[in-house]
């Protein structure tokens, strides 16, 4: 006899394990990554005597948009640098800093909306994401300083790619460094502390080849509008109160965009160019291996199935629009609790809750 009934092996019933665990070593990377960039900018400022300013922040993270919880955190101009230039003129330490960066974080959910992993669970993996060992590593191995590469973080580019149909691939990447010398290419540093340093997957080459060809249209021409106040004299005497190299632009208030269109034909006449001008690397902060990913074998035969996948979506469309309930949403810094304390309304963390599956 035929119903109407779903066979219980054909509902995807979400497997919170794995999604814990997902959470965990993403958020333990999101951590590790924000405490070696704090651990690293504040050792370049220390050699001139100070704490990290608001510029100095703003360098690191040039295309940082922050959407402000309440509206009156609209009026402050670059609100997030802001917090993170109070943190450190107040704490002077690179640890202090990370630890009121984590603790001054929240997740904002909008009205309604649910995620599949209960949000207790992530505010805890969020409190406890990183161990002591982790933090002491980070803390005894910091990068050498070298004040003629620019160093930026958490970099959100768009590359606008013209195939059979137009794709947009927008990328968070995590370091650029760019050196002054520009017969030497421009590094993407990864961070990875998991067991993707040893298995190297096709998506992950694709991954990096995408992000290198959109750093490499980005950032190739702004190699000459770059900065380098430093010389050898004002490296070696702190009394000065320089900036550190950054990129020449009218105002740091407002964040960088970098956002460009290029047609697939002309990317692939440039592979070559493209792959001695970008190196991608995967980094391990904690024990220091770094390894040199080749995206170049894999570069147009990926394009053919980016554009396959294009025209997949195209005529799909319509039946890939259902809801789609985030696994878990990893917590933000909320610069409020910092330049707001009396305003800040603890309500305004999570207000969904955990999905329920029958």
């Amino acid at each position: 006899m035929e119903t109407n009934e779903i066979p219980i092996n054909d509902v995807n019933i979400p497997n919170y394990e794995e999604i814990e665990r997902k959470a965990y070593n993403s958020i333990r990377g999101t951590h590790i990554h924000f405490l070696t960039t704090v651990i690293n900018l504040s050792q370049k400022t220390s050699l001139f005597n100070r704490t990290p300013n608001e510029r100095d922040i703003r360098t690191t993270f040039p295309t940082i948009r922050y959407k402000p919880i309440f509206k009156e955190t609209k009026q402050i101009d670059n609100a997030y640098c802001k917090a993170l230039a109070f943190l450190f003129e107040e704490y002077q330490n690179p640890i202090s800093v990370w630890e009121n960066w984590k603790d001054n974080s929240i997740t904002p959910i909008n009205k309604n909306q649910s995620t599949k992993l209960d949000p207790a669970i992530t505010e805890e993996i969020w409190k406890y994401g990183i161990s002591k060992s982790d933090i002491h590593n980070l803390e005894n191995n910091p990068n050498k300083t070298d004040f003629d590469v620019l160093e930026i973080n958490e970099v959100l580019t768009i590359l606008n790619l013209g195939l059979d149909r137009n794709v947009q691939i927008p990328s968070q990447v995590d370091t650029i460094l760019i050196p002054k010398d520009p017969t030497k290419p421009i590094q993407i540093i990864d961070y990875k502390t998991g067991k993707e340093m040893d298995n190297i997957e096709y998506v992950n080459k694709v991954q990096a080849f995408l992000m290198s060809a959109s750093i490499y249209y980005n950032m190739i021409d702004r190699r000459n509008k770059i900065n380098w106040n430093l010389s050898e004299w004002d490296g070696t005497h702190t009394d000065k109160d320089i900036d550190l190299p950054n990129f020449k632009k009218k105002s740091l208030l407002h964040p960088m965009k970098f956002n460009c269109s290029i047609d697939g034909d002309i990317l692939i006449e440039d592979l070559r160019q493209i792959s001695q001008s970008i190196e991608f690397y995967y980094f391990n902060p904690i024990n220091g291996k770094k390894i040199k990913v080749d995206y170049m074998s894999i570069a147009k035969n990926s394009l053919f199935k980016i554009s396959e996948l294009g025209d997949f979506y195209f005529y799909n469309r319509k039946k890939l629009k259902a809801k789609n309930h985030p696994n878990f949403l990893t917590p933000r810094f909320a610069p409020e609790r910092v330049l707001q304390q009396d305003k800040f309304d603890n309500s305004m963390g999570y207000t969904g809750t955990q999905m329920s599956f029958i």
